[in-house]
């Protein structure tokens, strides 16, 4: 296992070294498996821990970190021990090469530097215009950090390799094959490495960079003393900044490249602009049928929904025409059977009447009759001694008549009172004819009003707030009223559910079938049916607080709906 800890200051390019390894073959440190601290996590908490300043402007030095981060270490190597060579690129590691170095004998350090002028170009373009104290200090930190590589390099050349940055990203193939060779690190392949860009007017840059250096700063001897340990020696083509006198030809050839690119940018701006207006004016006429075609859209949809709604209650005026013909039919054969029926009763009590009339009649004249005789005979009586016998006699008869007129009357009240008798009976009985339970399924057609068609669980209600349904006659008592409901557009609709019935109005129970689910659910109400009940088809209204359409929610069903009712259930309570 070898392991390649690739370092050098902020800006000298370790990064783009590192990367040319990966595609040879060399992978990415993983995190440790406790923690999950990556290398340049690791490094940044141990030297916060230390109180370690790379910022500053005093000398590297190395730095000695307790047994504690042996232990994390550890846990980082071993996270990464089934790698055959494996490594990472941190600045960090410049100022801890002797603790890794120490920690395992197969660390390799791969020191990169890169030449003072492309350190200072690559600073400058992160910064504002350059002043002689922003390049003195950069120069000077330069300086810093390459001064601790180079002692480190000389202190320990073994395990340590100096390479330039520009030079290595130059020739990829090269250096990743002489570096392969030189530490034996097998597994490496340098014909998959990519040749970097190279930078635009090369020579123009380094022309300027040369003006803003001293010719004698340290840095410029100190570069020299670099490339004179580095493993691979640049070429003059493959670090145009690093010349010493850079031609002034060249940066000039460069200068009239860049008027030239400038010159065909501003042409090229000149054509954007034309087409820009071009495409703001067709942007403007393409919102402008745009909104055309989107209020005309709006409209026809408008016009679609008040049709569909006027559609709706037609069907719903014509469902309840229907149902009130219905009822109306059936009440009508229902009068039409009681009124025969009464109609054969008052003829039998007529024709009893009229007899009876007819007897009283007679016994009256009979009465006339034994009165006139009566008379008669007394009359010839008063002439007879037999006269007060016969008169005894007489009102016998007369007492007697009287009382079978007393008697008929009598009997006539009794055949009235059990003739109604009769009637209440038999109104009982019908009464007891009537179920105490009734079902209806709302998956079927219903005699109702304001309901949609039914669907395979049950009818949705709607497109106004208030849905009937008639209701066959059920025995008197009290009974509760069940309202299955398998899906509701809001829950506030069925929590604020009133019935109105038989002149009685109330909201109902909820009760869950499913605690997981919020449907289906049961909706319980109490409702007392009258002894008095007229024994017809009665209604039971159900009152919604608002209807919801799913086309509010973007969907395609524009219909206005409350609740999906599957049953209707009336139980007597026992």
């Amino acid at each position: 296992m070898k392991v390649t800890l690739c370092t050098g200051s902020p800006h000298s390019g370790q990064e783009q070294v590192f990367e040319l390894l990966v595609q040879a073959g060399v992978a990415k440190a993983h995190a440790a498996s406790q923690g999950a601290l990556t290398p340049q996590n690791l490094q940044t908490k141990l030297l916060n821990s230390q109180e370690v300043d790379l910022l500053g402007t005093a000398p590297l030095a190395q730095v000695l970190p307790g047994k504690l981060w042996s232990r994390l270490a550890s846990d980082l190597f071993l996270a990464n021990i089934h790698h055959t060579a494996w490594g990472w690129a941190d600045d960090q590691t410049t100022v801890l090469m002797d603790f890794w170095k120490d920690f395992d004998p197969q660390v390799r350090l791969l020191l990169v530097y890169n030449s003072p002028q492309a350190y200072l170009a690559q600073v400058l373009d992160q910064h504002t215009a350059p002043s002689p104290q922003f390049v003195a200090a950069t120069l000077n930190e330069w300086t810093r950090w390459n001064t601790a590589l180079l002692r480190y390099y000389h202190r320990h050349p073994i395990c340590c390799v100096l390479v330039n940055a520009q030079q290595a990203c130059a020739q990829p193939q090269r250096f990743v094959a002489t570096l392969a060779a030189h530490w034996q690190i097998s597994g490496l392949d340098s014909t998959t490495v990519s040749v970097a860009g190279t930078p635009e007017y090369p020579h123009l840059q380094a022309h300027l960079i040369s003006q803003l250096i001293d010719p004698h700063h340290p840095a410029l001897a100190l570069h020299q003393e670099l490339e004179g340990a580095a493993l691979l020696i640049a070429t003059p083509s493959a670090d145009p900044t690093a010349d010493a006198a850079p031609s002034a030809t060249t940066a000039w050839s460069d200068w009239v490249q860049v008027r030239t690119s400038l010159a065909q940018l501003t042409q090229e701006k000149i054509k954007l602009i034309a087409v820009g207006e071009e495409l703001v004016r067709a942007r403007v006429e393409l919102s402008t049928q745009l909104d055309s075609e989107t209020q005309a859209k709006t409209d026809a949809l408008a016009q679609r929904d008040a049709e569909a709604n006027a559609k709706s209650e037609a069907l719903a005026q014509r469902d309840q025409l229907a149902n009130d013909k219905a009822a109306l039919t059936a009440a009508r054969d229902e009068q039409a059977k009681l009124a025969a029926e009464w109609q054969t009763a008052l003829t039998t009590l007529q024709t009893q009447h009229d007899r009876l009339a007819q007897e009283n009649s007679k016994l009256i004249a009979d009465s006339a009759d034994s009165t006139r005789a009566k008379a008669k005979l007394e009359a010839q009586l008063a002439e007879r001694p037999q006269a007060a016998q016969v008169a005894a006699q007489l009102a016998d008869h007369q007492h007697e008549s009287e009382l079978l007129l007393l008697q008929l009357h009598q009997v006539q009240e009794e055949l009235e009172h059990y003739f109604l008798l009769h009637q209440e009976l038999q109104q009982q009985q019908k009464q007891q004819e009537q179920p105490t339970e009734l079902r209806v399924d709302m998956r079927q057609d219903v005699v109702g009003s304001n309901w949609y068609h039914p669907e395979v669980d049950g009818c949705w209600a709607g497109p106004t707030t208030v849905s009937t349904l008639q209701i066959q006659p059920v025995q008197a008592g009290n009974y509760t009223l069940s309202l299955e409901v398998v899906d509701a557009m809001h829950p506030d609709i069925v929590q604020n559910m009133e019935f109105e019935a038989l002149g009685q109005s109330a909201r109902f129970e909820i009760e869950s079938l499913t605690p997981d689910a919020d449907y289906p659910l049961v909706c319980k109400a109490r409702l007392c049916i009258a002894a008095d009940t007229p024994p017809v088809p009665w209604h039971i209204s159900l009152r919604f607080t608002h209807l919801v359409s799913p086309a509010e929610s973007g969907g395609d069903d524009h219909r206005r709906l409350a609740i999906r009712l599957q049953t209707l259930r009336l139980s007597k309570n026992i």
